[in-house]
């Protein structure tokens, strides 16, 4: 998983919430609420669109427990409507789904980072958006800006659906930062097809928040789909005996100003800062790969 908490999220968010507070106190469905309700909405509204995960849990927490009904979720389908997605989704006069994607400026699923979420706008294409908090069960963080994950359809409508998770046991894009919890590797395996197998680095213990995103989103399974990237990097090593960096600097791009940095992308198609993750696919495979196999 890559975290997203970014700068451009970061500026992405305070839009979200500038614009989307105007449109929730217009709804209609507002007045179909009891009173005190809608004053638990208006004193919240700030933060359940912009709060961080674990003060959403809270709000949502606080929000059951005001309920005057003995059926704590008599309001649950009206709330919905308040804090609708479906409307966000489709809206194309006002800020929407487009304009969010767009702030956000993730390009590949960081559940995966394998998929792209990319948004053209042009042709009514945009990512996946998945709901941490499913829509079913936390209404009110609906339009959640930290509930609202850009995602691949894979992800989003195969592996997790509306699996309730929970921040103490699955890791969070915009809260948890997994990158140096584990490791990718590789092994040679006589009895398969392809010969390469993508596997778990095991010489650390992987914390089990971890263990259990790797298995909901089937990282190795689908990793081990696209084991060409690793033939690709093993060619190189047998190819270079040394640092296949340190060749290109001295002798192919001698002369340029080039960072390291900048070659290891040109080389790799990836970038080599965690941070940049979510903009290339595949990137901290191969940075794990190339550095087990001592190319960089």
């Amino acid at each position: 998983m890559i975290n997203i908490n970014n700068r451009s999220a970061k500026k992405a968010k305070i839009i979200h919430l500038n614009n989307l507070r105007a449109k929730v106190l217009k709804s209609k469905h507002l007045n179909s609420l009891p009173n005190y309700i809608l004053k638990f909405i208006k004193a919240n509204l700030d933060e359940l669109l912009s709060a961080n995960p674990l003060e959403l849990t809270e709000l949502n927490k606080k929000y059951y427990s005001i309920q005057k009904s003995s059926n704590k979720r008599k309001y649950d389908s009206i709330i919905k409507k308040v804090f609708s997605y479906k409307n966000f989704s489709k809206d194309k006069k006002e800020y929407n789904l487009n304009d969010l994607s767009n702030n956000i400026s993730i390009k590949y699923c960081p559940y995966c980072n394998r998929q792209s979420t990319i948004n053209v706008r042009a042709n009514l294409i945009k990512p996946d958006f998945d709901h941490y908090f499913p829509q079913s069960r936390y209404p009110i963080l609906g339009l959640s800006f930290h509930n609202l994950i850009p995602s691949c359809t894979v992800c989003n409508s195969r592996f997790k659906l509306n699996k309730p998770l929970r921040l103490k046991f699955y890791p969070h894009p915009y809260m948890d930062n997994i990158i140096e919890d584990f490791n990718f590797s590789y092994k040679y395996d006589i009895n398969s097809k392809n010969t390469i197998s993508i596997i778990l680095n095991k010489n650390n213990p992987i914390p089990p928040k971890v263990i259990r995103h790797l298995k909901l989103f089937k990282i190795l399974e689908t990793y081990n789909a696209h084991n060409d990237e690793i033939f690709d990097l093993i060619k190189l090593k047998q190819i270079y005996s040394d640092r296949y960096l340190h060749i290109l600097s001295s002798q192919t791009y001698t002369g340029l100003k080039v960072s390291q940095k900048e070659l290891y992308r040109l080389a790799f198609g990836v970038f080599y800062d965690s941070e940049d993750f979510g903009s290339r696919p595949f990137s901290k495979l191969k940075k794990d790969i190339l550095e087990e196999l001592n190319i960089i």
